[in-house]
């Protein structure tokens, strides 16, 4: 049976609907600006490999609040410029309701909402849903995880190991990977990171190339990969097989590849990483558009 709520109640079980979600939580809301508590239960929830799906609208996210949704390991975001209702949904409850999550609203204002459990609202839930996917298809893919540039760049110090210097670069614009300097088998260096921004990307380079390696299902890797667009990067020379991108440049100092670094001070193998990362998200949610939502 359908349960009114107040204001003090809505927050009550939005952070319950968060809490208890198994493997998706949907959450739409025009205005958003989290409170700390709320952001450690999507934490919690991302991390147990809950499915996050964020729609907001009316305004660009606050910088606080984009460096929050980073560290969220499994969040599909969108942004709906004329979007006005608030919906919250897991696979049992879902409420529908006057509040945004925004932490003005659950302090200052008067809310109202209503809570309906699936088993009892089978068809309100399914209209609800399909009213999301609605959404979904009309919003556009909004990123959090690597297109905020650093405002200040960073010095390169050239009296340092190279790798090492190369690395420290690449923390400075992706800081939230663990990027590190290993050897590889025949001794050399080269920088690498694990589950590289998105957990299905690993992802190494030795200057001259970078690869990155795609660890998704085959049906999928080749629906993603056919979407890829790489012909702004005139500097690289871009090959794609089965489940590597590889970025290699034309650089005469091959042999020596340091001298390359201290000429060009990183910033070409920067905007290649960062090309093919934008390019794997905006795919990855154009593929997702739509049918993510399989309750």
């Amino acid at each position: 049976m359908a349960k009114f709520l107040t204001t003090s109640a809505i927050a009550y079980h939005i952070e319950n609907i968060v809490r208890e979600a198994n493997k998706h939580l949907i959450l739409v809301t025009p205005y958003l600006k989290l409170t700390k508590n709320l952001f450690e239960r999507l934490k919690e929830a991302s991390n147990n490999g809950v499915k996050v799906i964020l729609i907001y609208g009316k305004e660009e996210l606050k910088k606080e609040q984009k460096n929050w949704l980073q560290e969220l390991k499994n969040i599909e975001l969108h942004f709906s410029e004329n979007l006005h209702a608030k919906i919250y949904l897991n696979e049992k409850e879902l409420i529908i309701g006057s509040m945004n999550l925004y932490e003005y609203s659950e302090k200052n204002n008067r809310e109202v909402g209503v809570l309906f459990e699936r088993k009892v609202d089978q068809e309100i839930f399914n209209d609800t849903i399909s009213e999301i996917k609605s959404i979904i298809n009309a919003s556009k893919p909004a990123y959090v995880s690597f297109t905020e540039r650093p405002i200040k760049p960073i010095k390169v110090n050239e009296n340092s190991n190279a790798f090492n210097e190369l690395a420290r670069y690449l923390r400075h614009y992706y800081p939230n990977q663990k990027i590190k300097v290993n050897r590889d088998g025949l001794g050399g260096e080269r920088v690498e990171a694990k589950e590289f921004v998105f957990k299905f990307v690993n992802f190494s380079t030795v200057g001259y190339k970078t690869e990155f390696s795609i660890d998704l299902s085959d049906k999928i890797r080749e629906e993603i990969l056919a979407k890829l667009d790489f012909e702004e990067l005139r500097e690289h020379r871009v090959y794609i097989n089965r489940e590597v991108i590889s970025l290699y440049m034309s650089i005469q100092h091959r042999d020596n590849w340091e001298i390359y670094l201290r000429e060009k001070k990183f910033e070409l193998i920067e905007k290649g990483i960062f090309t093919v990362l934008e390019r794997l998200n905006a795919a990855t949610l154009e593929l997702q558009k739509g049918t993510a939502i399989n309750f």
